[in-house]
């Protein structure tokens, strides 16, 4: 809290009775002495007294002013000393605050990275790889570019009382304004509270903004806890194909993959999708909210709504405006008029920044203001990653495997091993790209690992 501004000194004024009434009284005293002085004299006691009177004026009129003078000095002396410690006390605020918000933008750097940084700790293998878990404040946090946010750390206004002026106040106040945001900080959005997120741009704008938001979320977190799908048409196959080699969009057995091109799927995988989708929208239904009934997320990515035409059923389920627990789904769109009317959030991208904007057709629901509450806001510039980037970036995070130590796996219930129960035990390990053995690396105190074939090599199935 600032600290309440000093009050200032009254200003002084020239006391105008101290010379009034030392002339009344003289004057009444020269009266008297008139009065009673005999008629002969009294023209030269007329003179005397004139001149005295005229002396006692100027001595008295120069002594007050000079009174006024010195109490005038003493004043300005007040206020440039009270002045001075104000500045020295802001300037001291200033670089303290200056300081904390540095530190603030720091830690959101470090918690939420650009996406060439991902990439570079998923290939030195830094131990902040799938660090994130369920229980976190963080799961499920996206960056989405750079932007302002408001700061954590507020000065606060003390309380306004007498003595302080208008202009020392505004100064509180524009020090106070000045750090009540970050500029050029990262700005995330919190995927777990939007169950339906639509994004509106050009296309390769859009689907750049997407491939970043991928990266940080296959980096921060574990392919037991969150799961990557994606339904896409053949026409844009070559820019989704990258998504084959994440070890997020496979199954907990690496039988199948969650990504379905329009003509080139299994149904039996579709109909596993679907099931699941069913059994988390029938545990929402009855209010089961076991962990079991969310883990793994699934984050869906549906490059164009069309998409879901071939599928009612799932589209129905994903596109609604309380979907499944435990579903995110993203959904693409040329502009906002054309996504799903259910958005819970939208993403509007230009070429030189992004914006969040509202839904007009949402239907005020429970839980909306919350999700307006934690929705970013104002401008901000997106991240961006191409497709060769992407691709290198999956290719190498493809040999990391999940590998649960025997004691804990002999121990857990078969509904926790499907779920990702005691991920404390679980590592991350990896195999070179040219299949010779690596020395085992932890990466963290709750994940170490075991290695693994090539992703690709596994069953074969069509994307």
């Amino acid at each position: 809290m600032l600290q309440r501004p000093p009050g200032l000194p009254e200003r002084p004024r020239f006391r105008y009775l101290t010379v009034v009434a030392p002339l009344i009284g003289l004057a009444l005293t020269a009266l008297a002495v008139c009065l009673y002085t005999p008629i002969p004299r009294r023209a030269s006691s007329y003179l005397a007294i004139g001149f005295a009177l005229i002396a006692l004026i100027a001595v008295i009129a120069w002594s007050q002013l000079r009174r006024h003078q010195n109490r005038v000095l003493a004043y300005e002396r007040e206020i440039s000393l009270r002045e001075a410690e104000l500045a020295s006390y802001q300037r001291a605020m200033r670089e303290r605050m200056m300081r904390i918000r540095q530190e603030e933008r720091d830690k959101l750097e470090d918690a939420h990275p650009e996406p060439s940084l991902c990439l570079e700790r998923v290939a030195l293998r830094i131990s902040s790889v799938w660090e994130r878990e369920p229980g976190d404040p963080d799961f499920l946090r996206l960056r989405t570019g750079i932007g302002t946010v408001p700061s954590r750390a507020k000065l606060i206004m003390p309380k306004r009382e007498g003595g302080a002026s208008d202009s020392v106040y505004a100064s509180v106040q524009r020090l106070a304004s000045e750090f009540r945001t970050l500029e050029d900080s990262p700005v995330w959005v919190d995927a777990a509270r939007f169950g339906l997120i639509g994004i509106a741009g050009d296309e390769q704008a859009a689907e750049a903004f997407i491939r970043s938001l991928v990266i940080q979320l296959t980096t921060h977190h574990a392919p037991d806890e969150v799961k990557v799908a994606a339904l896409f048409d053949e026409r844009r196959s070559d820019a989704w194909s990258w998504l084959r080699w994440l070890p997020h969009s496979w199954d907990d057995a690496r039988e199948y993959r969650f990504l379905f091109r329009s003509n080139g799927y299994r149904d039996e995988t579709m109909e596993r999708f679907l099931a699941e989708l069913r059994r988390r929208r029938r545990a929402a239904i009855i209010g089961d909210s076991r962990k079991g009934c969310r883990l793994p997320t699934f984050v869906c990515l549906i490059p164009n709504s069309c998409a879901m035409d071939a599928h009612p059923e799932i589209g129905k389920l994903l596109l609604a405006e309380s979907p499944p627990e435990g579903i995110c789904t993203i959904v693409l769109a040329p502009s906002k008029e054309k996504l799903p009317p259910a958005c819970h959030l939208v993403i509007e991208l230009w070429p030189d920044h992004g914006a969040v904007a509202r839904p007009t057709a949402m239907r005020k629901s429970a839980g909306t203001q919350e999700r307006e509450a934690a929705a970013p806001s104002g401008r901000f510039t997106p991240d961006g990653v191409t497709l060769s980037e992407a691709e290198r970036f999956a290719r190498t995070l493809a040999p990391y495997r999940l590998q649960r130590s025997k004691e804990r796996a002999a121990d857990a219930s078969p509904g926790e091993c499907a779920h990702g129960a005691g991920t404390e035990d679980v590592r991350i390990g990896q195999l070179g790209l040219d299949g010779e053995k690596k020395p085992l690396a932890v990466l963290s105190e709750r994940r170490a690992g075991a290695a693994g074939d090539d992703a690709d090599a596994s069953s074969g199935t069509a994307l």
